[in-house]
């Protein structure tokens, strides 16, 4: 085809003629214009084809790569669409989880947004309502609790400020509490007696091994209230506890402990007997001693009348006679005075005292017997009555003398030393003697009246000395564990005595 002229088309025809074919007819036939429209498009539809069949590879490829990137990018987009719904879904029970961990650590103001009106709204709310129950149960037993620890610090108040000891059982007899009371009458620290079995107590203070069997035996035996006396041997002498005790039941009306009270009553009962004792000195000094001094005046002037009209063995027998009951009124009326000097309150006329040089004072009056002073440290001045203190010191050192075996060397140390208790300090004495020591039976009632063990003694000086040291606000005691004689212990304070006069 060629283009031909007025937008015609020419068709050209290429034939071979002759015999061998060697020539060619050439010839142009035109083509209307329709058909060379047409033909034309076909030849551009064509060519444009076989350009598109040129880049069909590059293009599926395009189209391809295309469509995997618009699939990824749908996958993605459905993914993320997947992700953000599903965490709007799983964003209540996120919070629900949250909240629940919140709660078992111990916060309970938590509430949630209800997501909705359906099941898992209902579970939220249910949640809230949950909570908001706990957070008023909570505030409920704090204050429960802060009026509990209120009424527990008051009743401790109460415990610690009285003076009577309070000790708490369980039921196996285990210590569950102890006031400072208790500790103080006992000698023992809070540590020594909180949540101790009471056998192992009474193994490790043999001191008080008399009070906790006592105690171990009625809350066993008793189902009942129960009071009793018991008598413990300390380090400062005889303790007198007055104690009782009540079984401790629960609702149930189980028993489920005890509850023991005890009072130091020493002081108490030794005050009202040391009246008692008084009251019978004073009247036995009043009733003896109106007799003696006319027996006495009687007994001298028959001696002197009959002296002239007898003689011989009658006069000698008259002599003798008279002598007698002179001598035994004399020691009638010595005993009539140790009976007054009970009976009468002594009257401490209070002045500083070097106690080291008094002591020594009245050491050197024994200089031929063994007494030894050991003093230990410096020894301040304290004030009290030093006639007083002569009499303490020459009575017990007398008794102890008395006391000291005959057979052997006799032995009297005294030991002198400041010692502190409760931060108050004491001038400590103890005088120790080799004799026999104390029976058993009397270190209960060895500083009574009219308690001794010697043959002719009236029991009062011991009385006296007792007498003579509370008035000073000291305190004396028999030690028990001396094991070689007898040994007297007593304290003096550094502070005024308690009976004064100037």
């Amino acid at each position: 085809l060629e283009p031909g002229k007025s937008d015609t088309i020419a068709i050209q025809v290429v034939v071979q003629s002759g015999y061998d074919n060697s020539r060619f007819l050439h010839a142009l036939y035109p083509v209307s214009s329709r058909i060379g429209s047409l033909a034309n498009s076909i030849e551009a539809a064509y060519a444009h084809y076989k350009e598109r069949t040129y880049l069909r590879s590059s293009l599926k490829f395009t189209f391809s790569l295309t469509l995997s990137l618009i699939l990824l990018l749908s996958l993605l987009a459905t993914i993320w669409v997947a992700f953000i719904t599903s965490r709007r879904l799983v964003a209540p029970v996120r919070e629900l989880v949250q909240g629940t961990q919140a709660v078992a650590e111990g916060d309970y103001t938590q509430q949630l947004t209800i997501p909705g009106q359906d099941d898992l709204g209902f579970l939220v709310e249910s949640f809230n309502d949950m909570t908001r129950r706990i957070s008023h149960s909570r505030d409920l037993a704090g204050k429960s609790q802060l009026e509990v620890e209120s009424q527990r610090n008051y009743l401790k108040t109460i415990l610690s400020s009285l003076s009577s000891g309070v000790i708490s059982f369980d039921a196996d007899l285990n210590i569950k509490s102890a006031n400072r009371a208790a500790c103080k009458i006992l000698h023992l620290e809070e540590s020594q007696l909180i949540n101790q079995p009471l056998q192992q107590l009474s193994e490790s203070s043999p001191n008080i091994s008399r009070l906790i069997n006592t105690i171990q035996t009625y809350i066993i035996q008793s189902e009942e209230r129960w009071q009793k006396e018991c008598t413990v041997l300390g380090d400062e002498g005889r303790q007198l506890l007055m104690i009782r005790g009540t079984p401790l039941h629960n609702n149930e009306q189980v028993k489920t402990g005890s509850l023991i009270i005890f009072d130091d009553v020493t002081k108490l009962v030794q005050a009202q007997r040391n009246a008692a004792w008084g009251e019978v000195a004073r009247r036995l000094a009043h009733e003896i001693k109106n007799p003696l001094t006319p027996i006495q005046l009687s007994a001298e002037r028959l001696k002197h009348k009959l002296s002239k009209v007898v003689d011989g063995a009658n006069a000698e027998l008259l002599n003798r006679s008279t002598h007698t009951i002179v001598q035994q009124v004399e020691a009638m009326k010595a005993m009539v005075n140790e009976f007054s000097d009970y009976a009468r309150p002594p009257s401490i006329k209070a002045k500083s005292v070097d106690l080291e040089s008094l002591i020594k004072e009245v050491v050197s009056l024994y200089s031929s017997k063994k007494v030894q002073l050991d003093t230990i440290g410096t020894i301040p001045s304290l004030s009290a009555d030093p006639v007083q203190l002569r009499q303490v010191f020459h009575n017990l050192i007398k008794n102890s003398l008395e006391a000291s075996n005959k057979e052997k060397q006799q032995q009297i140390k005294l030991t002198l030393k400041v010692t502190e208790e409760q931060s108050k300090k004491y001038a400590q004495i103890s005088i120790e003697d080799n004799g026999m020591g104390l029976p058993k039976e009397q270190f209960d009632t060895i500083f009574d009246p009219y308690v001794t063990t010697k043959e002719r003694g009236t029991g009062l000086g011991l009385s006296i000395v007792k007498k003579i040291i509370d008035e000073h606000g000291g305190i004396i005691w028999a030690d028990p564990t001396c094991q070689t004689g007898a040994r007297f212990i007593f304290r003096l304070p550094y502070s005024q005595p308690r009976r004064t006069v100037t």
